[in-house]
């Protein structure tokens, strides 16, 4: 076994530390989540070189028989403004005793380096790019990180404990949903109140990015283990997601021209992405991308409610409800309106006020995913 590690950027090092990530997505079957431009725009990109300057961080990455081949890797980070507190992400390793022992050794040897009294994760740099590790074995969705069973397993044998966890909601029976919340005052309240909707539209992609930003920053706040990033990063990031949003199922919710709230939804793309990544067609001609994109506009297989939140000044108790009501109830009635058949509520905790306009008896509950922690001695 050998150990790798570098502390800034290194494209022959991260070149081979994605390698890993993409040999078991592709074993698994699933969708490649990652390339080494995608860790170029964070790591090597204006979020570590200017807004995140001051931070730290080491990546690791374990090799096995003949030092050739990636077992395990890891990168772990520390920010000085939260001086007791080291986190890690990127997290992927084969079933390989002797590699997991090597990476948790040299994630915990970094944590004392930096005088750290906790380390926890996964979050990949920031939690607008990716964190939480799912622990069950649903099927995943755009975007989330795939991981197996031995996971969870091998960190609780470590010593980490699970500290937060959140749930996706799937809806049992969208068609019938309006008719069975005829007495939910939350349901009512949103269909009752004056806010206004303003529905995406992808012309105009470049002004609603701006106000999602802005949106984001302000209702994500209040969130653990957030941090603010850049609108440069944020731009990379969500950018070319856009597109991907379903302009009738997602909208900004107005109150006096200010924009208060916000719901964003797509049709899950993974399948069809899939589908492209597994083609052999290295410079794809009019005719195939024409192709993917019928694929993607014409999807209506799984309808994922991505983003739900509100804007800081809707912070009174009444104004906070009518703004989730107001989501919620219209959510209900475009689901209806569209014939949508299969509906998820994504990664929301368990207090989350948009529960409130969906009781238990009109949901269950679809995937769990938690962050881990544990305390350096």
């Amino acid at each position: 076994m050998q150990i790798l590690s570098v502390n800034k950027w290194n494209h022959a090092f991260f070149s081979r530390f994605c390698e890993l990530k993409s040999e078991l997505e592709r074993e698994k079957g699933n969708f490649n989540t990652e390339t080494i431009k995608d860790l170029a725009d964070v790591l090597d990109g204006p979020y570590f070189k200017t807004f995140k300057k001051t931070c730290s961080y080491a990546a690791y990455l374990i090799l096995g028989e003949g030092n050739d081949t990636p077992c395990a890797r890891v990168i772990c980070f520390h920010d000085p403004s939260k001086a007791q507190e080291a986190y890690f992400g990127y997290l992927e390793f084969r079933d390989n005793s002797e590699a997991i022992a090597l990476l948790f050794e040299s994630m915990e040897n970094f944590a004392k380096e930096m005088a750290v009294k906790k380390i926890f994760g996964p979050i990949q740099a920031n939690i607008f790019i990716s964190y939480r590790l799912k622990v069950n074995d649903s099927p995943g969705f755009f975007r989330e990180q795939s991981y197996t069973e031995h996971y969870q397993r091998k960190l609780q044998e470590m010593g980490y404990c699970e500290e937060r966890s959140w749930h996706t909601h799937k809806l049992l029976d969208p068609s019938n949903i309006p008719r069975n919340l005829k007495n939910n005052r939350f349901y009512n309240l949103g269909k009752k109140n004056s806010l206004r909707l303003w529905f995406f539209f992808p012309w105009r992609s470049k002004v609603y990015l701006k106000k999602l930003y802005q949106l984001f920053m302000e209702s994500y706040s209040d969130m653990p283990n957030y941090e603010k990033i850049d609108f440069a990063t944020f731009q990379k990031l969500y950018g070319p997601l856009i597109y991907l949003i379903n302009p009738f199922c997602s909208f900004l919710i107005r109150k006096h021209g200010e924009d208060i709230g916000f719901c964003v939804a797509i049709f899950d793309p993974t399948k069809h992405l899939h589908w492209h990544q597994t083609r052999s067609v290295k410079k794809p001609n009019f005719f195939y991308s024409i192709c993917l994109l019928l694929k993607l506009v014409l999807n209506r297989e799984k309808l994922l409610i991505m983003h739900i939140g509100k804007s800081k000044v809707s912070t009174s108790a009444s104004l906070s409800l009518k703004v989730y009501g107001k989501i919620g109830s219209t959510l209900i009635s475009l689901i209806k309106f569209f014939r949508i058949k299969e509906v998820y509520l994504c990664h929301l905790r368990e207090n989350s006020p948009i529960l409130k306009t969906l009781p238990e008896s009109e949901r269950k509950i679809h995937s769990q995913y938690t962050l881990f922690y544990k305390i350096i001695s």
